[in-house]
């Protein structure tokens, strides 16, 4: 299983990124430079019975495919990932099995990273300034806290994917 497997994700829309990122740096948050990422999201061709995304990714380092399913009772996923050599290639067999390309996000990440949790603050190219956050499920209070210091409500956390708050706004 990926890194990620286990983790908690909410994601929290930001009305402005400098003001939250100065927030954060009040509280001792320093995010990384940006680093660009390109993700090509895909409906697959069978139902897992569970929320499911396949994505291609693409970064600076590296290329691979991706898996994740969401546990809809406890909000944790299991990710499974895959690097790969030739893009192109694995493109292609992704739509040959089936698999259709719904969109394509472009972004910049902004970083910070413990052992137990991560923020990922992420210009997207359709979504504007988003900022993802992951832990284990332990961590709750103490991030959920943290990220009240840095300006972010509990209630306005969102628990679905990008892929579907993105559908949800462009229907």
């Amino acid at each position: 299983m990926g890194e990620y497997s286990g983790l908690v994700q909410y994601k929290y829309r930001l009305e402005g990124k400098e003001g939250f990122l100065a927030k954060c740096q009040a509280e001792g948050i320093k995010f990384s430079n940006p680093k660009p990422f390109t993700y090509i999201y895909y409906k697959m061709p069978i139902d897992t019975g569970s929320y499911t995304v396949l994505r291609f990714k693409t970064t600076e380092e590296k290329n691979s495919v991706d898996m994740k399913i969401r546990n809809d009772q406890t909000g944790e996923w299991e990710h499974y990932e895959s690097e790969i050599s030739n893009s192109e290639e694995m493109q292609k067999i992704l739509e040959n099995i089936g698999c259709k390309p719904i969109v394509t996000f472009n972004k910049q990440r902004y970083t910070y990273k413990q052992d137990d949790f991560r923020f990922d603050l992420d210009d997207n190219d359709k979504l504007g300034p988003l900022l993802e956050v992951k832990f284990k499920m332990e961590k709750m209070d103490f991030v959920l806290e943290l990220l009240k210091k840095c300006g972010l409500e509990d209630s306005n956390k969102d628990t679905r994917s990008i892929l579907e708050i993105y559908l949800e706004e462009h229907k």
